[in-house]
């Protein structure tokens, strides 16, 4: 089924693998294998790179717990850290875990030279309104979580290219309840880049779906663009009173998400639209 795919890199989470199963796993795959391995009833992650794809890749780092991988991948002019998660289920679990991450990132080398992308089951949800059902209080976004997006400028990217959408990742029919718990968050000076990304499900695992990512590499190797404001604006006070009034309709709408990040990118996207059509008013 993954080879049928295609995909240049793929992550994959919970998959059972132990030390003694990865002769059999390496010897199916045609390219990279990258490993953390858990027990053969739980955790496991592993990331897949096809064989003829132009890259160089280096372990940064393989918890001993099955639940994470970091690791550089050297694209010529873009440099990425990749990073599969896998986060416990446990409440009490989640901030540690998250924290975890977060340092690990830290401590990589030259990390400010590398764009992060970081995908997998995170065991939590980004909005309660639309990325859950039957479940709110299970997923709840542990502190940590948000720290992390917001230490490191990230995106939940198929919620900002699907804003209104509602579909989810997992669902458990017998407590009658689904989520979006499995996704993408890409730092957000990659997001301009990002194509498509979509949720599709997957025969051999019923109860999670898989998320699909397509970045135009070639794009983002051409070199950072950057935004300028154009300062005239803020001697404008039709302008300055727009703003004010979507800042306001941002905070009332989305008042359960604590993301200051989000809030902030939605507040830009609103009065980029205002402006496109003359309705700063």
């Amino acid at each position: 089924f993954l080879v049928r795919q295609k995909s240049d890199l793929i992550l994959l989470q919970e998959t059972f693998l132990t030390e003694e199963l990865r002769e059999v796993v390496d010897k199916e795959w045609v390219g990279t294998t990258l490993h953390s391995f858990g027990s053969a009833h739980s955790r496991g992650v592993t990331i897949l790179i096809k064989k003829n794809v132009t890259v160089q890749t280096s372990l940064i780092h393989s918890s001993s717990d099955g639940r994470l991988i970091i690791v550089k991948v050297d694209a010529g002019d873009i440099k990425l850290l990749l990073i599969n998660v896998y986060a416990p289920t446990e409440k009490k679990s989640k901030d540690g875990f998250y924290k975890y991450v977060h340092n690990c990132i830290q401590n990589t080398e030259n990390i400010d030279s590398h764009k992060l992308i970081i995908g997998g089951d995170f065991n939590c949800i980004n909005n309660a309104s639309l990325d859950t059902v039957g479940c709110k209080s299970v997923y709840k976004r542990p502190k940590e979580f948000v720290n992390l997006i917001e230490k490191h400028s990230l995106a939940d990217i198929w919620r900002k290219m699907h804003r209104e959408v509602k579909q989810f990742t997992y669902r458990n029919k017998y407590l009658k309840m689904a989520s979006r718990i499995d996704f993408w968050l890409v730092q957000n000076s990659l997001t301009d880049f990002v194509q498509q990304t979509n949720i599709k499900p997957v025969s051999m695992c019923p109860d999670h779906c898989a998320i699909t990512i397509v970045i135009n590499i070639s794009d983002v190797s051409k070199g950072p663009s950057y935004w300028k404001l154009n300062n005239s604006l803020l001697q404008n006070e039709a302008y300055k009173k727009g703003f004010r009034n979507v800042i306001q309709n941002v905070k009332l709408e989305y008042k359960f998400d604590n993301s200051s990040q989000y809030k902030w990118d939605m507040c830009k996207l609103k009065m980029k639209f205002k402006l496109k059509f003359n309705e700063v008013m």
